[in-house]
């Protein structure tokens, strides 16, 4: 025979189970969210690199011609970097910095959360952050 103190126990397991439920959606979402984000800001970085390597590649031909040391034309760099984030969807900027000799982008994106925006979590801010630097090498060695 079942005693009385069991059988006032029915159902008792039920909320248990629910709330295990629950947090295990929580810790899934939050899993997946984060890798998301994670990737979206490799994008960026990605994008952000990609954009650099563009606008380095706009060199100053006419002072390189006369011996000069090398410097990024700034227009035709800032140029390049600007039309390689626009092509690649990502909102960004492109400067000349270090006197000319290297060009930096910031790239910024936003992530979406799949399962922790239904808790009003989101959209969550991305940047990517990179540079090229401008040098002459001769002989193994930089000039």
């Amino acid at each position: 025979m079942i005693s009385a103190a069991l059988k006032n126990d029915r159902g008792s397991i039920a909320p248990l189970v629910l709330m295990g439920f629950r947090m295990m959606a929580l810790l899934v979402g939050l899993v997946v969210d984060a890798s998301g984000q994670i990737s979206a800001r490799q994008h960026a970085y990605m994008v952000a690199a990609e954009a650099a390597r563009a606008g380095g590649q706009q060199i100053d031909v006419n002072a390189a011609a006369e011996g000069e040391p090398l410097t990024v034309d700034s227009g035709a760099a800032v140029a390049a970097a600007s039309d390689y984030l626009a092509a690649a969807g990502v909102a960004g900027s492109a400067s000349i910095v270090d006197g000319g000799t290297a060009l930096a982008v910031t790239t910024t994106a936003t992530y979406e959360p799949r399962f922790l925006g239904s808790i009003g979590l989101g959209p969550l801010t991305v940047e990517g952050h990179a540079s090229t630097r401008l040098v002459r090498v001769q002989q193994g060695s930089e000039n």
